[in-house]
């Protein structure tokens, strides 16, 4: 689903952030990228939806190279994807379900089918009872659970998160990772980068580690 093939990125300064990258993500995998800060991580997930490009070699998502895609055949990829940040990006003048039901009135679904997938989408991440209030209103944790009941209101094949559990206490963190297993296990491929391990829980798991830009580590728990 998602392929790395010789990646390198360079930035102005010569300073490198990724050499020599093999990696393949494939379906319905859970993968953690992890590492210190600056290992590498975010721009591994950058490159995954096309907000980064390659110095050399090629990004491929669903087949296709990234770097290659036009504007408009980029957004329509990224429509197979569900986006999820440390910075939740909220509205903050819109209620909790209006949040998650903006990516659908973007697209133009009719109220009634809205309607049901933002019921699902609460529903999984625990928050039906908190649909009618306003971000300012919710915790940290909860903020993140409303982003990810946005990113899979499309319906993703591939949920990508960037240290989605980074400014949150442990046991919301936990809350977190539980419903991204929950996703998972629907057959949603998760991309998920951390400097936590010990979120890891759970047999199944792929773990990918980067260091200075390099991948020192691939294997399962």
């Amino acid at each position: 689903m998602v392929r790395y093939e010789s990646v390198c990125k360079t930035y102005p300064n010569s300073s490198f952030s990724l050499s020599g990258i093999e990696l393949e993500i494939k379906r319905g995998e859970f993968v953690l990228l992890t590492g210190k800060t600056g290992a590498g991580k975010t721009t591994l997930i950058k490159m995954a939806y096309g907000e980064e490009k390659p110095s050399q070699g090629r990004v491929l998502l669903m087949g296709k190279q990234l770097s290659s895609q036009g504007h408009r055949s980029l957004q329509k990829l990224r429509r197979s994807l569900g986006l999820v940040f440390q910075e939740n990006g909220l509205i903050l003048d819109r209620s909790i379900y209006e949040n998650i039901a903006f990516p659908l009135y973007i697209n133009r679904f009719d109220k009634d089918t809205v309607k049901k997938r933002v019921s699902i989408a609460l529903r999984l991440v625990g928050l039906s009872n908190k649909q009618e209030l306003y971000p300012c209103e919710l915790s940290g944790g909860e903020k993140q659970k409303a982003c990810i009941a946005r990113a899979i209101i499309s319906d993703p094949d591939i949920m990508i998160a960037d240290e989605p559990t980074g400014n949150i206490d442990k046991r919301s963190a936990e809350q977190i990772m539980e419903v991204l297993w929950q996703i998972n296990k629907k057959g949603v491929t998760v991309m998920l980068a951390t400097h936590d391990t010990k979120i890891v829980k759970r047999k199944g798991c792929r773990i990918v580690e980067l260091s200075d830009g390099t991948i020192t580590g691939d294997f399962f728990v």
